[in-house]
């Protein structure tokens, strides 16, 4: 009996955390964040839309097909912590190079440079942190962008701060890391998140 449901807790853990994969939470939060503004032509959102999608989601994901292909890693979710490392400073220099863009188009979103300013950063403290400790890159990756919504759609977000807790126990049971990991992703996203948006929403 115990044994089937610790089965079911992990088959549970797993669609969890294939759901709230850092590249989909990437996509979902800058979808709202980009075509819920007020400010922009649609034709302007789109733009934006596909700036953020090219250096945030697809050129990342093409890098860790390429590091999978040559056996620099074993699968996209990266267990070993020194096998991050790479990977991170390939993304952290995509993520620049579309914020580089996006600072120097006319009329982009103040929003939308805070939140992309926020996931370089953010990577560049989790790659850090990494080379001498592993720290969950999931919970880190659902707590910043939640944050980052909070300050978009005010208190209404409250709730979805729960997704962080649900993220994380997925990421024990399937034993990708421990509390200790999870938690110190969970709040590092929080606090580094929050801070950020404070200041870079006066700065932009």
């Amino acid at each position: 009996m115990t044994e089937i449901i610790m089965n079911q807790k992990e088959k549970i853990s797993k669609i969890i955390s294939a759901l709230f994969f850092p590249m989909i939470n990437t996509i979902i939060v800058f979808s709202l964040v980009i075509f819920l503004n007020k400010y922009n032509t649609p034709k302007e959102n789109s733009y934006f839309f596909m700036l953020i999608i090219l250096f945030f989601v697809v050129i990342p994901i093409l890098l860790m097909w390429i590091f999978k292909k040559f056996k620099m890693i074993k699968s996209f979710d990266v267990f070993e912590r020194q096998k991050r490392i790479i990977p991170f400073i390939f993304t952290i220099i995509s993520y620049s190079l579309g914020f580089v863009i996006l600072l120097f188009t006319k009329d982009s979103p103040v929003f939308l440079k805070s939140m992309t300013l926020c996931y370089i950063i953010n990577t560049v403290v989790i790659l850090i942190v990494t080379i001498w400790w592993k720290m969950s890159v999931h919970a880190m990756a659902i707590a910043g962008p939640i944050v980052g919504l909070h300050y978009f759609f005010g208190n209404v977000i409250l709730p979805f701060y729960l997704l962080i807790i649900l993220v994380g126990y997925s990421r024990v049971v399937l034993k990708r890391h421990t509390i200790a990991q999870v938690i110190a992703g969970g709040l590092t996203g929080v606090l580094l998140t929050a801070v950020q948006m404070y200041f870079y929403l006066d700065l932009f």
